[in-house]
């Protein structure tokens, strides 16, 4: 019974549950469309729109919403919510919105809540709105003449749909700011003004024309590009070229100058000069616009600037000065047998005294007289000692700005090397530079900014590589005296170590000799023949070096399963110490016996 009823109170709440949604899904969508035409920037026309959906849960949408006219998509949206609005703009329908006066339909496409395919249609008018104004407006001016007057013409003309009223045209050139006015310029009409002017000085044109149009608030304005007008002043105009740009020492070249009057004023009297040449032509009359050209041959011995000056007087006895822009012709050097003339180095400073011996800034001039670039330039102390190099130099001059150190007064001299394009070596040595040092013998200290290298022109002192390359030599031969001595004192410790062998072995065998026995030997040697050759018998059986004392030959002992020896590890400062064999038992150590003890002293 429990189950049952537990069964019914679920039904009971689903039903409940699902059935306002069950009914919200066959409903259908409230869509509210509003439609508003819009004029373009040229001319065209759209529709501002305001999508409502006016019913429906916030989870619930209509999808693929299109607006369509004539056929064409002018606008889509993928999915409007219920209970919400969208504003958008639809793109240009075609026509232009000036010609449209009638009314057109928009249809509306969708997808409902419940997945229904639904269309509606909305008409859209825009009768009563006016066609956008259309003016030309155009300004000509005439050319300045002698006396400087100029006429400008201005002209309006309607070419749009609709006409214009109250037309006022103002150019700042007009002493009275306004130039002409007019009340109405029907469609198709157009009208023009003229302005008449005296130029005294230089004036800016730039027009406007204001007007009113039916259907538009406030005033239009058109504005043409502003202009200048210059009075036609005096004006000679000078322009010399030459024949050739560069000649050899004794060769000649021909200029040629022309003098044109481009002003507005005429000139009665026109003299043309230039410095080296002197007065070209004297008191010559130019009209405005006469051109005369003039020539001259020069023949320079050294690369010269031209430039020439004309100077001339008008009817009113006012003076006027022109010139020319700058000429110059390059001469070069004669041609010459010995390619070294080729190159040229120059050295400057400028200071040649030192207080104390220092580094020394100089100026290195190289000129490349030859017609190609210059390659593997370098420049040296004459010395081998290489200052500078350049992989390349054109034709002309280069400097180089380097720094020497100058340990005492002396003249210094460099060298310049280099390859010409043929491959030629050509050099060029520079004169001797006295410098002159008032304090020598000098140290800098680490803290002064004086250099502590040697200097590279100093025939008495050492490079840098080499000092250091002496001073690696003589640490090396320390070097090497230490280890000799310290091998030498090595071989002193080893051989007195084993001039010392055999009294320990003696005693040390001695000593096991007792303890595997298991009494005190004495011994007690009848002579001392006899205790040297006891002594030897016991080194050569129980050491591995060869004992100086001669013993005669003794049978040999044969231990089975036993060395013969076992030595110790040698060490460069303990004695060598020989085990003897014996029995298992750890050894007893004794203090070790001496020579005296085989030896009484009689």
């Amino acid at each position: 019974m429990k189950r049952l009823f537990a069964a019914l109170l679920a039904l009971t709440i689903c039903c409940l549950l699902f059935h306002p949604a069950r009914a919200q899904a066959t409903s259908r969508a409230d869509v509210r469309l509003d439609l508003t035409p819009v004029q373009g920037e040229n001319d065209e026309l759209f529709l501002e729109v305001g999508l409502t959906v006016a019913n429906g849960q916030a989870e619930e949408f209509i999808s693929n919403v299109e607006l369509v006219y004539d056929n064409h998509t002018i606008a889509s949206i993928p999915e409007c919510y219920g209970s919400s609005d969208l504003f958008f703009r639809t793109d240009a329908l075609g026509p232009s919105f000036s010609t449209t006066y009638n009314e057109f339909t928009v249809t509306l496409y969708y997808i409902d809540f419940d997945g229904s395919a639904m269309e509606n249609y909305y008409p859209v008018a825009i009768s009563g709105h006016y066609a956008a104004p259309s003016l030309r407006f155009s300004r000509t001016a005439s050319a300045i003449d002698a006396q400087n007057h100029v006429t400008l013409t201005y002209t309006l003309e309607n070419d749009g749909r609709i006409p214009l009223s109250n037309l006022t045209i103002s150019d700042p050139a007009d002493p009275d700011g306004e130039v002409a006015y007019l009340d109405l310029l029907d469609v198709g009409r157009s009208r023009s003004f003229t302005l008449d002017l005296t130029l005294s000085r230089e004036t800016r044109s730039a027009p406007e024309v204001r007007y009113t149009a039916p259907g538009l608030s406030g005033t239009q304005l058109t504005a043409l590009e502003p202009i200048t007008l210059s009075p036609s002043l005096p004006s000679l105009v000078l322009t010399v070229k030459s024949d050739l740009s560069s000649i050899s020492a004794g060769e000649t070249a021909t200029l040629t100058l022309s003098v044109s009057n481009s002003g507005g004023t005429d000139f009665p009297s026109v003299t043309i000069s230039e410095e080296s040449l002197g007065v070209i032509a004297e008191n010559v009359a130019m009209e405005v616009g006469k051109v005369n050209t003039y020539t001259k041959v020069v023949n320079p011995a050294q690369t010269t600037r031209y430039r020439f000056t004309a100077t001339a007087k008008d009817a009113a006895g006012n003076n006027y000065s022109a010139f020319s822009d700058y000429l110059t012709l390059e001469v070069l050097p004669a041609a010459v047998t010995d390619p070294n003339q080729l190159l040229q180095l120059e050295v400057s400073t400028p200071s040649t005294t030192l207080e104390v011996p220092g580094e020394v800034a100089l100026s290195f001039v190289v000129r490349n007289l030859s017609q190609g670039p210059l390659s593997q330039l370098t420049i040296s102390d004459g010395k081998g000692n290489v200052l500078t190099r350049s992989a390349s130099m054109e034709p002309g001059t280069a400097t180089f700005d380097l720094t020497i150190a100058v340990p005492e007064s002396a003249a210094y001299s460099f060298l310049a090397e280099a390859l010409l394009t043929d491959g030629t070596p050509v050099q060029s040595a520079s004169a001797p530079l006295e410098i002159h040092v008032l304090q020598t013998g000098l140290i800098p200290s680490p803290g002064d900014s004086e250099p502590t290298t040697l200097p590279v022109n100093s025939g008495s002192g050492l490079s840098p590589w080499l000092l250091v390359l002496f001073i690696f030599l003589i640490l090396l031969i320390i070097a090497c005296i230490v280890v000799l001595v310290m091998l030498q004192l090595r071989a002193r410790r080893r051989r007195a170590a084993r001039d010392d062998d055999d009294d320990f072995v003696t005693s040390y065998t001695q000593d096991e000799y007792e303890d595997r026995e298991g009494y005190d030997y004495e011994y007690s040697p009848a002579s001392d023949e006899d205790a040297r050759a006891e002594i030897s018998r016991f080194a050569s059986q129980y050491s591995p070096r060869r004992s100086a004392v001669q013993r005669p030959p003794q049978e040999p002992v044969y231990r089975p399963q036993e060395p013969a020896y076992r030595p110790e590890p040698e060490e460069d400062d303990e004695p060598t110490v020989y085990h003897a064999p014996h029995d298992r038992r750890p050894p007893v150590r004794r203090e070790p016996r001496t020579r005296e003890d085989y030896h009484p002293r009689s």
